[in-house]
């Protein structure tokens, strides 16, 4: 690691920036640069993991009581929802990781709130049930689906 970086690392995100505006190629420092690279990339990940997660505790925290869900909890859906679509439009090479971040959001989801409610993890369904395009469409709430699959009383 370079100096700057240790000592500066504000300055030292300048400075970098400044040579490669100046395309000072040679002076750039080339390790670093592609540790932090490398680390953004990372850290979307990650923030991407923690929308999921957010997302899919609210879904299964509605799901046990569709009664009463709390506008915070809708605004949080709405807002997760929102920022996973602006981050797949963004980056479209992440999106392929949503279906493994929704299938361990899930489990692990399910696992918490069954223990939180005092409930067994039987109470939610093995593994994921709904696809992420169906989790990310604006609106959807487990029961829904539940209400939209049950025969009509006309029927």
């Amino acid at each position: 690691m370079s100096a700057l970086y240790q000592a500066d690392y504000h300055l030292w995100v300048r400075r970098q920036a400044q040579l490669l505006r100046d395309q000072q190629f040679d002076d750039l420092d080339v390790a670093d640069l592609v540790d932090e690279l490398l680390g953004l990339a990372k850290r979307e990940r990650k923030e991407l993991k923690r929308l999921v997660k957010q997302l899919m505790w609210c879904v299964l925290k509605s799901q046990l009581n569709p009664g009463y869900v709390s506008d915070t909890c809708r605004g949080t859906l709405a807002e997760q929802r929102d920022s996973i679509i602006e981050k797949m439009q963004k980056m479209p090479a992440i999106v392929p990781l949503l279906d493994d971040y929704f299938a361990n959001a899930y489990e692990k989801a399910a696992s918490k709130l069954a223990r939180k409610a005092g409930l067994p993890r039987s109470s939610f369904a093995a593994t994921l049930p709904w696809p992420k395009e169906q989790l990310l469409e604006e609106g959807f709430m487990p029961w829904t689906e539940a209400e939209r699959k049950r025969p009509s009383a006309d029927a």
